[in-house]
């Protein structure tokens, strides 16, 4: 008789493709236990079978030679439908195998006993099975037996599968280390053949890193020639010191800059013209470490430029070849220049129409009776132009938004003035900063995305202070699997060490502190107390920041091993379980290695040789 399928049968297959263990070789842990079932049970025939789709398939055999027989005929397919130990005395009597060719053919099985291979998960994957030729049955002590058997062979599959996760882990960590070496190398040919200058330099102006082109650019032999005398640039490098401290600055108040001009010094003392795009880089607590950026060379430029503004008509060409919208204004207010990118935007947004748009208009009399949607700012862009024109402030500057029919649009005005003829005229310019305003947005989303990336983890991402070992950051799994929320981490004074497992914490602190000193990275695994009095076993692997030599962060990622834990306990309580039926056994039962040496025997045997079993395993 065919056997039912189970109800979960989908669940079920999908749990044996998982161990991923049909048609893998013999392995002698198996072998072992079909072996110990059979010396147990007095049978001539034991079996791990695994029930597949259309097969039962022999992880381990001993007494028969195929590997496996056709699902329809297998007594293992009606034993994965039992919650406990399968048994047939005499399956000639037994109407369901009575005409199965198992038992007419040549194999003659008279006797089936099974125990199911549950997983944790419930999925009942196959049977170790023991079969005789002759009708039979099975004492309470021998089905306890394979019982206890049957649990080992799962403890072991789960063993194999999670070594092979591991496994599968490992590959994954050497592609990703591959792929992070070949950014670096990317990174190291772009940095050595790049035509721009790039650069690493301390607040104090000190090179820590330079490519070729910028040390050509500068007059230098090599790179290692500049960072070793190019130093002490804020004294010698600025051909106006005034330019250094400017841009001091406004890296501190950005934290970035774009196009930054300036003339700087060559080694032979000749001038040239660089503009430089920087930005500031900072440790885990805000403080600078260092700038780093590029430079270009805009010597022909910037001389280019100062013959042709010589030149009345370059100037009225360089007015309407800007992108801002720019407008003169006199003492009074009015409008009185104009250049083309003005005129263009107040086409196209069907402004007044005619050459000059806007011109005889009183800009200041615009901003006091503006309404509508600029009437928000229009007050404090009429106060900015009233005190760049008084000379209380040289110069004004005012981002608003400007939003079209179709986009979105944010503008900068900026505004200051000069005197010619001995009157006063003040410069407005618009300038349109939707792309940098869609950038800042794009950085800001970006910067939630890695928060997200860091937070997926699969482990506690932290950093702390190196000396007193306080958090500053840690990824929300903390919470996740500890339970205490994020801000008892951040706020609480040595959290991490008053949360360390008491028989772990003098050990751990000592070999945090080690490595420390050391400056080294550090593997270490430790329990924590979960806010439910939990034991959550942690595999830390971590690393420390270094600035001049001396650390001041340690990083580090927190894997939960706890299962893993909780696997080498149960395989550890199992094997003793394994030992003491094994010397329970009536019959005198040893191994013997390939060199025909003993390597285990059982308590029966001690006996008879008038040993300890620890003599004769050489233990």
């Amino acid at each position: 008789m065919k056997a039912p399928l189970p109800p979960n049968e989908t669940k079920r297959l999908a749990a044996l493709r998982r161990y991923e263990i049909l048609d893998t070789e013999s392995e002698q842990d198996f072998d072992d236990i079909t072996h110990l079932a059979s010396q147990i049970c007095g049978t001539p025939i034991a079996l791990i079978s695994l029930v597949d789709k259309n097969r039962q398939w022999f992880k381990s055999k001993s007494g028969i030679t195929e590997s496996e027989t056709s699902r329809d005929i297998a007594f293992c397919a009606h034993g994965i439908l039992q919650p406990d130990v399968f048994e047939v005395k005499d399956a000639l009597i037994d109407e369901r195998f009575a005409t199965n060719p198992l038992v007419t053919g040549d194999a003659r099985i008279r006797f089936y006993a099974g125990s199911p291979l549950v997983t944790p998960d419930g999925h009942a994957l196959g049977m170790l099975c023991v079969n005789d030729r002759i009708p039979r049955e099975l004492s309470p002590d021998q089905k306890a037996a394979l019982q206890a058997l049957g649990r080992q062979v799962v403890a072991r599959l789960e063993l194999r599968r999670t070594l092979t996760e591991l496994q599968r882990n490992v590959r994954e960590r050497d592609a990703n280390e591959k792929a992070r070496q070949n950014a670096e190398e990317k990174y190291r040919s772009i940095f050595e053949n790049s035509n721009n200058g790039i650069f690493q330099i301390t607040p104090e102006g000190r090179y820590l890193s330079a490519n070729p082109a910028l040390a050509r650019m500068l007059g230098f032999d090599s790179a290692e020639e500049l960072i070793r005398d190019g130093n002490d640039i804020e004294r010698k490098g600025y051909a106006d010191p005034a330019m250094g401290e400017k841009l001091k600055q406004a890296l501190t108040e950005k934290r970035f800059v774009t196009g930054f001009e300036y003339e700087a010094y060559r080694k032979n003392g000749s001038k040239i013209w660089l503009s430089e795009s920087s930005q500031v880089v900072s440790d885990a607590e805000g403080r600078t470490l260092y700038y780093e950026g590029s430079v270009q060379d805009i010597t022909k430029r910037k001389y280019a430029e100062a013959e042709v503004l010589d030149s009345k008509r370059f100037l009225r060409s360089t007015l309407d070849a800007l992108s801002s919208h720019i407008s003169i204004l006199d003492e009074r207010g009015a409008i009185i220049e104009v250049n083309g990118a003005w005129n263009r935007f107040a086409e196209d947004n069907q402004f007044k129409s005619g050459r000059h748009r806007g011109i005889g208009d009183n800009y200041l009399h615009l901003c006091d009776a503006a309404s509508g949607a600029f009437a928000e700012e229009a007050p404090a862009m009429a106060a900015g132009i009233r005190a760049v024109m008084a000379g209380e402030t040289e110069s004004f500057a005012l981002e608003y938004p400007c939003h079209g029919p179709t986009e979105k649009r944010w503008f900068i005005a900026r505004v200051t003035r000069f005197n010619t003829g001995g009157q006063v005229r003040v410069v407005v310019a618009h300038e349109n900063i939707s792309a940098r305003k869609r950038a800042e947005a794009e950085v800001r989303e970006a910067g939630e995305k890695l928060e997200g990336i860091i937070n997926s983890v699969e482990g506690v991402v932290w950093a702390a202070d190196a000396t007193t070992a306080n958090v500053q950051f840690v990824s929300s799994k903390a919470e996740e699997i500890l339970g205490y929320p994020i801000t008892a981490w951040l706020q609480e004074t040595g959290f991490w060490r008053h949360h360390l497992h008491p028989d772990d914490r003098a050990k751990v602190i000592a070999s945090s502190s080690e490595a420390l000193a050391q400056l080294r990275p550090v593997e270490l695994e430790y329990r924590m107390v979960a806010v439910d009095g939990r034991e959550v076993w942690f595999r830390d692997r971590t690393s420390f920041v270094r600035i001049k030599g001396e650390p001041t962060m340690q990083r580090g990622l927190m894997i939960d091993i706890t299962a893993t834990k909780q696997i080498e306990v149960a395989l550890q309580r199992q094997q003793a379980e394994l030992r003491v039926l094994f010397d329970l056994m009536p019959a005198m039962i040893w191994f013997k290695d390939t060199r025909n040496g003993i390597i285990r025997v059982n308590q029966r045997v001690a006996e008879a040789a008038g040993k300890s079993v620890e003599e004769i395993e050489g233990r």
